[in-house]
């Protein structure tokens, strides 16, 4: 599909639209240069997501607003083919931090987690558009399906039980959370390096609402790069020491993402699986079959930032 064919206002000022395929998004995703006004990201959706991008993009503004870096929303709307709605951004320049950071000192390695501690923090300050009244019957109904999901799973899932064992032991932790405005998926793969040596922030379309400890659940990625930009990010997210609860939350929040991950996988095939597979293993070898609450790559801030 050329979406300079459906309508989208200022189309006719384009000079080259290439697609982008990085993700997991269902959005078709293009990189848009025009002949007068700059760089764009064209995101390209089903019609009856319509309501939910509208919201993205009023999340879009609402970190704009608050001085986060993140691609400006331009423009929102149907296109003409009456299927197809269509969110143009501003383009933001910047390196991918996850191929960036191998390469880097441990000492910026961990500037740069530092960075992504007070950056998550920024996000966290401000108000979901639909805040939950009661997070720990939301999250409890969430482990219930993932717990139905991964028992009833075709594949392998490493250390299912004991992840099973940690959910249904901690969900007492639930109770009480504060509820902020969650990116939705925040770790490396989702963060650029500027020019300048600031970090941007981009791919907001699985923004959610709840407790922002549970934004720590991507995590494993990071440490999949660098364990060292890891533990930094903790460190700086929390200026004035770790709270006690923190790491059995994480804990938490991680073995939910894992049960989970697998068969989330599955329609994505089998080199996907194992990726998936090969995490749940470095999981448990971090936590000791789950029996240590703080993992294994965590680095204190004496010697980590």
């Amino acid at each position: 599909m050329d979406p300079r064919r459906l309508g989208i206002p200022g189309s006719d000022d384009w000079i080259d639209v290439t697609p982008l395929t990085k993700g997991f998004s269902s959005d078709r995703k293009f990189t848009i240069t025009t002949r007068h006004r700059g760089s764009f990201l064209l995101r390209l959706f089903d019609l009856s997501q319509h309501d939910r991008k509208l919201e993205e993009y009023r999340v879009m503004n609402r970190l704009v607003d608050a001085g986060i870096r993140v691609n400006r929303p331009i423009d929102i709307g149907p296109c003409n083919d009456l299927q197809t709605g269509y969110l143009l951004c501003e383009w933001i320049e910047g390196e991918d931090v996850e191929a960036v950071l191998p390469h880097l000192s441990r000492s910026d390695q961990a500037q740069l987690g530092a960075q992504a501690g007070r950056l998550l923090a920024q996000v966290h300050q401000c108000a979901p558009l639909h805040p939950l009244t009661d997070w720990a019957t939301h999250f409890n109904a969430k482990i219930d399906r993932k717990i139905a999901k991964a028992l009833d799973c075709p594949v392998d899932i490493p250390g299912r039980d004991r992840l099973i064992e940690t959910l249904n032991a901690d969900r007492h932790l639930l109770n009480h959370r504060p509820i902020t405005l969650l990116h939705g998926d925040f770790h490396v793969g989702n963060l650029l390096i500027q020019p300048d040596g600031q970090l941007a922030l981009i791919d907001l379309n699985r923004f959610d609402a709840g407790d922002p400890w549970e934004e720590f659940n991507r995590i494993v990625w990071d440490v999949a790069v660098s364990p060292v930009f890891a533990s930094a990010r903790i460190n700086a997210y929390f200026p004035q020491g770790i709270p006690e609860s923190f790491f059995p939350l994480l804990r938490l929040y991680i073995a939910s993402n894992a049960l989970s991950s697998v068969p989330w996988a599955i329609p994505f095939g089998d080199a996907e699986v194992r990726i998936m597979q090969n995490q749940l293993r470095d999981i448990q070898l971090w936590y000791d079959g789950m029996t240590r609450t703080i993992p294994s790559w965590y680095i204190p801030k004496e010697n980590g930032s």
